[in-house]
């Protein structure tokens, strides 16, 4: 990999990683501060008369109860002719309308091995169609001022436009050809996976997220795709293909949910529709069921940990998990209530309470039922200083038994219900809001009532059912724990955790990827002996073509300058760089994208990113890929090959765009596999193929020429995720002098 492509990745990223500014916990309430009593010799300041008090004359509020009453005015439901579902919700206050399509499809519906799929198909859907390219949809909708977009979440793939009253059939059209017509072009699918993996990097960064994907992993298990969060691998894997026959199989009219809200009425609706989705063939659609998650077994006292290392992280994110609730269990809102006590009712909760307030251990924590189609899991989570960790978490298992032991009291229940039902109409306060609600229950499996009856079956809840409810389902079961392992891990085994499972936090979630992993590592530290005969063979022969060995070592340090063309995202932008690097130590790379100038320093263990006089670090896995660069850089990688534990494997040769490279395996110290395709006549490396951040990578190498004795390579093209960096350099200066501070 080279410098000048990781900083285009990071200036296309649309994705940053944020960071919650910690605030002074305020000091723990101790009840009245006795008076200080005066020095003596002063003279004591009468106490002023309180000007309201015996007043009768003053407003007193009425004690109002929350309505339990829920008026959610004209809603209309119906089934088109071809099976699909019509929610329709007249708001004529505003000339403006909302159209939501939602396609069901089950979380268990993916591919265990190609984990992602459901979001790329909905990341794709606005990349073109039968009708439409992306730039026409997106000049269709920005031409009225509207919007449009598309998301896979909560069961579902939905498709969203916002628009003016005049503009509703245009949202039809739109949305109709994109969930109908989606073609899923080749030319979109590196932009829409790069963006994937944008996600994938920032929760590698972002330890709460990542705490949740790893206890998707513990509660669901291996074998569901509900425990298979995606990966580098499993989006790498998707095809074209893949989108086409997932898109097939779920869309579908029958299988569709519509909602229009706003500035629309029946009458004028129905033959829109017929225009739009009238064309819409049903067919047979799998049954949509979300089977139990495995049990998770009852361990007593000795908890499962899964402790994820992050070294440099100096607080601990930790999360609690235990069997969840289906959102249909009659028993769901009694849950509600009784959770918005335990932790889920923020500075109102008892979590909040003792952790925070009184125990002084976190800024925050809270607990949440996972509710939906299927039995989510229960999840109390909190973040705090790593020599806190099993204090904090003392804390809050035991106010966990201590709600399922009792459940809450009178005065609990009755706070959690007027919040609750409190704030129900404001969720309710459009008509998209009321969509949105309708929506979530039909795909949850409730019943028609639901929306209305919401407040009621909240306040029919009695202190006994709230305590039963306790009782029946909170049963903590396992513990992840994203944190710094070395400082970690021994207090949780002093605090009684014996079954503690570590695994870094730049390794995937998934137990058959890690597997998988370690086997490719394993299977390439193995060698046989003519393989490694051949391989010294071609090396040899390779260092001779650069002119030999003796003369690539006297090369410390270069300089290099050039001129090319960044290509990702279907843009292109001039590039200009200079490289200058110590051999094997360091790499400095200044270069200017597109009128935008960028270094980017690997040395001395750290690498950093400057735009103009902000610096910022590099994140921790892509600082791991910057410091395999000092080893694969094409121009030292065939000394590097010499290196202590560097193991080599000759091949059979390699036929590539008509031409049969004699073909060189170098397996570097941590493991990592470069092919070297090497110039069957000049012996010169051509082209090299390597793995960088789970995506194949692949250099191209030409227009050799001699520099003080070595042979340098003068043209360059990186091909990475997208992305192709194509230069030509127009200077190699050998062993100038780089002081330190170029590297500062």
């Amino acid at each position: 990999m080279r410098a000048h492509n990781f900083v285009a990745a990071l200036l296309c990223s649309c994705t940053m990683s944020g960071v919650a500014l910690a605030q002074t916990p305020p000091p723990a309430h101790k009840g009245p501060t006795a008076p200080i009593p005066a020095p003596s010799g002063t003279t004591t300041v009468p106490k002023e008369p309180d000007p309201w008090q015996g007043r009768t004359d003053l407003f007193i509020p009425p004690n109002l109860q929350p309505t339990t009453k829920v008026n959610v005015g004209q809603v209309s439901r119906s089934t088109t002719a071809n099976g699909m579902l019509l929610l329709t919700v007249p708001r004529h206050q505003i000339p403006s309308v909302d159209v939501t399509l939602a396609v069901k499809v089950p979380d268990t519906a993916e591919p265990l091995d190609k984990s992602g799929v459901s979001q790329l198909v909905a990341a794709m859907l606005r990349k073109g169609t039968q009708k439409r390219t992306a730039d026409q949809i997106s000049d269709a909708i920005d031409f009225v001022g509207g919007n449009i977009g598309a998301q896979a979440a909560g069961g579902a793939i939905y498709i969203s436009c916002h628009a003016r009253t005049r503009d509703l059939q245009l949202c039809l059209d739109l949305v109709s050809d994109l969930a109908m017509n989606a073609t899923f072009p080749d030319s979109e699918m590196a932009e829409a996976k790069d963006e994937l993996m944008t996600t994938i990097n920032g929760v590698k960064d972002n330890p709460q997220a990542l705490a949740a994907w790893h206890a998707a992993n513990v509660y669901y298990g291996d074998d569901d795709p509900r425990g298979r969060p995606m990966s580098k691998k499993s989006v790498e894997a998707i095809t074209r293909q893949d989108l086409q026959a997932f898109h097939d199989k779920w869309f579908a009219p029958n299988n569709a949910i519509l909602a229009v809200s706003g500035d629309a009425d029946d009458k004028a609706l129905k033959p829109m529709l017929a225009k739009t989705f009238g064309t819409w063939k049903k067919h047979e659609v799998p049954p949509v069921t979300d089977p139990a998650p495995r049990p998770l077994p009852a361990n007593g006292k000795a908890m499962p940990v899964r402790l994820v290392d992050k070294p440099d992280a100096t607080q601990s994110s930790v999360l609690v998990i235990g069997p969840g609730i289906r959102h249909a269990d009659p028993q769901y809102y009694a849950v509600r209530l009784m959770n918005y006590t335990l932790g889920g009712g923020g500075f109102a909760s008892r979590l909040m309470k003792v952790v925070r307030s009184e125990g002084g251990k976190t800024y925050g924590v809270d607990s949440r039922f996972d509710a939906g189609r299927d039995a989510g899991p229960f999840e109390a989570s909190t973040f705090t200083r790593n020599a806190e960790t099993t204090a904090t978490l003392k804390l809050v298992l035991d106010e966990i038994a201590k709600m399922r032991k009792d459940g809450p009291n009178e005065t609990e229940l009755k706070a959690a219900k007027n919040n609750i039902i409190g704030g129900y109409g404001l969720r309710l306060e459009t008509g998209s809001d009321l969509a949105e609600r309708l929506i979530g229950a039909e795909i949850d499996g409730l019943d028609s009532k639901y929306v209305v009856e919401y407040p009621a079956r909240l306040d029919a809840v009695t202190v006994k059912e709230a305590a039963t409810a306790a009782a029946q389902h909170l049963d903590p079961r396992a513990l992840v724990v994203v944190g710094k392992a070395a400082e970690v891990g021994p207090l949780l085994k002093k605090a009684g955790f014996g079954k503690i499972e570590v695994i870094n936090y730049l390794d995937p979630v998934s137990a058959t990827e890690r597997r998988a992993l370690q086997a490719q590592r394993s299977s390439t530290a193995e060698v046989l002996p003519a393989e490694a005969m051949e391989g010294r063979r071609l090396l040899e022969l390779a260092l001779n073509a650069r002119g030999g060995q003796a003369a690539l070592s006297k090369v410390q340090t270069l300089q290099i300058t050039g001129k090319g063309m960044l290509s990702m995202q279907g843009q292109q932008m001039p590039a200009s760089t200079e490289i200058r690097s110590i051999r094997g130590k360091a790499v400095r790379e200044d270069i200017d994208v597109g009128g935008i100038p960028v270094r980017v320093v690997v040395a001395n263990g750290k690498a950093y990113m400057m735009q103009g006089n902000n610096r910022s670090d590099v994140p921790p896995d892509k600082k791991m890929e910057f410091e395999k660069l000092l080893f694969h850089d094409h121009n030292f990688i065939l000394l590097n090959a010499l290196q202590p534990g560097v193991k080599l494997r000759g091949l059979k040769p390699t036929a590539d765009g008509g031409v049969s490279y004699d073909t060189l395996e170098v397996i570097s110290p941590d493991g990592d596999v470069y092919t070297l395709l090497l110039d069957p006549k000049t012996h010169q490396l051509a082209k090299m193929q390597y793995i960088e951040e789970q995506s194949q990578t692949r250099d191209e190498l030409g227009d050799y020429r001699v520099v003080d004795g070595v042979s340098f390579p003068f043209k360059y093209k990186h091909e990475s995720g997208g992305r192709t960096v194509d230069l030509q350099y127009d200077k190699i200066t050998v062993n100038p002098k780089l002081t330190p501070d170029v590297f500062n």
